[in-house]
């Protein structure tokens, strides 16, 4: 006996073959598409067939093609499309293989129907986006409750300017699934007021006052103490000692880097032998023409890590020795600083008994 899937597939193929329409240049293409979709189908190649479908759909928009898209999408499990294809094409009553397949499409939607169920959402803003398992399905406000396929799906509603909501439905057959949300504002971000720049005043000079009386030569003149400046320093001294500093970090960085390398030439070698090792217990021969893949790895590994290994010591002997003539010839930091001080140069001013002196140490 067939199954009733089985017997819905040869209805459907056989009434297309049957089915009687004008005939024109169009319509011939559309059918040789719709019999390649079918010559897919039945291959199992549901989603070529499905691109054919929608090929002759888009041509002359016959009820059939629409039909074929939606059995297509059926047996994709594609559910909602599936549904609002078939209910399109089962629209056009007058169509004459509408009409001899109507039994067969009545039977074909109840299935489909079988995997759906309803959403509503109620609630949120005007021009909302609903999302079922990241699919858009509607925008609110719904004016009625949209089809989705059974199951356990994260549902999500969006709007500009606020903030989203996520939540869990299940989508049960033939039910409706009604939600309420509430969309709340982004609150807006605080305006920071531009930092004001403040400009200091000038600080008034001090001025003594001239003795008006005879005995001005007798006077004495009281004056603020004044702080001695700080000893002024050469450019020359600020920049050798920073070309020290660096000179330093070279050195260091070359010891380690030349380390580093040393350490894993150390461990090529190792690998290198361990390889070699396998290479002879495995009766291995280089001169070998024609040797096994087992043969070939390890002589490949013991070439690579011989190169790496010889790179390394290279390297890490050049680079260790740079780092370590460049720690021998840093100046000294100690040194450096006495140097400085021996160059710079001060001025000592102070009030006298008659005029100022000044005094300078070289």
């Amino acid at each position: 006996m067939l199954r009733p899937s089985v017997l819905l597939y040869v209805a459907l193929f056989g009434a297309g073959v049957v089915a009687v329409r004008p005939v024109d240049a169009q319509s011939q293409r559309s059918d040789a598409l719709i019999q390649l979709g079918r010559d897919a189908r039945r291959r199992g190649q549901d989603d070529v067939a499905l691109d054919l479908f929608r090929r002759a759909w888009t041509q002359d928009h016959l009820p059939e093609a629409r039909a074929q898209m939606a059995l297509a999408e059926q047996a994709l499990g594609d559910w909602v499309d599936a549904d609002a294809y078939l209910r399109e094409a089962m629209e056009a009553t007058t169509d004459h293989w509408v009409t001899e397949n109507r039994a067969v499409l009545d039977e074909s939607l109840r299935t489909i129907e079988t995997h759906l169920g309803q959403i509503e959402v109620r609630g949120g803003v005007p021009g909302a986006e609903v999302l079922l398992n990241g699919n858009a399905i509607a925008t609110l406000p719904m004016a009625v409750p949209v089809r989705a396929p059974v199951g356990h799906f994260p549902m999500q509603v969006r709007a500009a300017g606020h903030r989203s909501v996520t939540l869990d439905v299940d989508v049960r057959p033939g039910e409706l699934t009604r939600e309420s949300v509430e969309l709340v504002p982004v609150a807006a971000a605080p305006v920071v007021a531009a930092p004001v720049a403040v400009t200091p005043l000038a600080t008034p000079t001090p001025t003594m006052a001239r003795p008006t009386s005879s005995a001005a030569s007798h006077a004495t003149v009281a004056t603020s103490p004044r702080t001695a400046p700080a000893p002024i320093t050469h450019e020359g001294d600020s920049t050798a000692s920073q070309g020290s500093s660096l000179q330093h970090t070279l050195g260091i960085t070359g010891l380690i880097a030349g380390g580093v390398l040393a350490v894993g030439g150390v461990i090529a070698t190792v690998v290198r032998n361990s390889n070699a090792n396998s290479f002879n217990g495995a009766l291995c021969n280089v001169q070998d023409p024609n040797p096994s893949s087992t043969c070939s790895g390890y002589q490949s590994t013991v070439n690579t890590t011989g190169a790496l290994a010889v790179a390394s010591y290279v390297g890490g002997g050049v680079l260790a020795g740079l780092g370590a003539v460049l720690l021998l010839t840093a100046p000294s930091h100690r040194r450096e600083s006495a140097s400085a001080t021996q160059r710079g140069w001060t001025v000592v001013g102070g009030p006298g008994q008659v005029g100022l002196g000044l005094r300078a140490n070289y």
